[in-house]
Parts: structure tokens; sequence; C-alpha cells
């Protein structure tokens, strides 16, 4: 219920009120680009990354970042990556590099907020997490705080590293996510196989996954 009672809505702001639900209720249908304008201090100038630099989103803010699918990524996780970020900063820097070359190396790339795939001729100048995603999770988190209590969230910052072919990235995808399920554009061909099957004979029930 709303209240004019300027200190009930910062009550109401405050950590406490930051749930997995109210969370997805402020975000809607915006995507991270659009998500991290919200609380930034500078906007991307669309300029490519370079490597041997680290960015601060801070000052970038809709910048095009996509996720890789996954099957790691719950609330829980998300939150003790927000807690601790906004208790002690960022450690060491995530990693992103071009979406593109992730897809061609057989994953699925989506959108950190909306969860929707992004088709594979739609990630020219978009790029990805490859090292990172529990901390980007928890920093959406810090986004949406950040823009309902008007405080500034934790320094998310990164390294941009170019990998020249798909298989060179892939290489340090393994290395870095050894623990991680790869969710490729085969399994995404089947599913999209069931739906069409199922769609067919009028069932929208779920078929595969």
């Amino acid at each position: 219920m709303k209240t004019n009672n300027p200190a009930t809505e910062v009550k109401h702001s405050s950590l406490a009120a930051i749930n997995e639900t109210f969370v997805n209720n402020y975000i809607g249908n915006r995507s991270f680009a659009d998500l991290s304008k919200a609380t930034s201090t500078s906007e991307w100038d669309g300029q490519a990354l370079e490597e041997d630099r680290i960015y601060h989103m801070d000052k970038m803010g809709g910048l095009p970042i996509l996720w890789i699918k996954d099957n790691r990524r719950t609330w829980k996780r998300a939150m003790k990556m927000f807690s601790a970020c906004k208790a002690n900063t960022m450690t060491t820097p995530a990693i992103v590099t071009d979406a593109k070359v992730v897809a061609d190396w057989g994953l699925i790339l989506i959108d950190p907020c909306t969860r929707e795939e992004v088709p594979v001729d739609n990630l020219d100048g978009k790029y990805c997490i490859l090292e990172g995603h529990g901390r980007s999770h928890g920093f959406i988190i810090a986004l949406v705080e950040a823009a309902q209590t008007g405080g500034k969230p934790f320094d998310f910052h990164f390294i941009y590293r170019h990998y020249d072919t798909a298989e060179d990235f892939g290489k340090a995808y393994v290395s870095t996510n050894t623990d991680m399920t790869r969710t490729t554009s085969k399994d995404r061909a089947y599913s999209s196989f069931c739906r069409i099957f199922s769609s067919d004979r009028g069932s929208i029930a779920q078929i595969a996954g």
C-alpha cells in the first residue's frame, strides 16, 4: 500500500524488501542495458571495448551485456554475491568477451534481466560475461536497490578479453567453469522441436526440459 510518509517509503525500499519477486517485478521487461542506465553516472559511448583496461559499469550505462545460459544461477547465490560485494566491493574484476565468439562455440546467450534467449543474428556489438556471472547477478540486485533508495550500487568492474576463434574461447571457458553444465545450441534445437511438435497437437505442455 502506498503512503505519503517519506520515512515509510525509505523503509519499504530497504534491503529487507529486496527479494526475488520484488526484483523481478521492478525489472519487468527491461533489458540489462536499460536497467544499468538508471543509476550510472555516464553511458557507454558505443566504442568497442579494449584489452588491458579496467571498465566500471557505473560509467558504462547501456553496455549490452549478456549471460551464458547455465545450470548454476540461483537467487540464493546472487544474494550471497550481492551481500559480499556490497560489504567488501569486488576484489577482482569480472571478464567479458564478444558475444558472437561465445555463440560460435555453441553456447546459448540470454539477457541477464529478461532471461530471454538472444538470437545469434543479433549478437554483433554485444558482450558476454565469461567470468563473474554470480557477481553480475548480485549487481542486478544492487541496481534495483540503488534505484529504489537513491543510493549507489557496488562498483562492478570488468576487463575485456578477445579471442580469435571459438576454439580459443572454449578452452578459456572450460578452464574457468569446470562445474558448469554446458547448455548448447543442440539442446535449444531439441527444445524448439518439442515445442513445435507439441503445438501441432494443440498442446503447450513442455515435452523437454
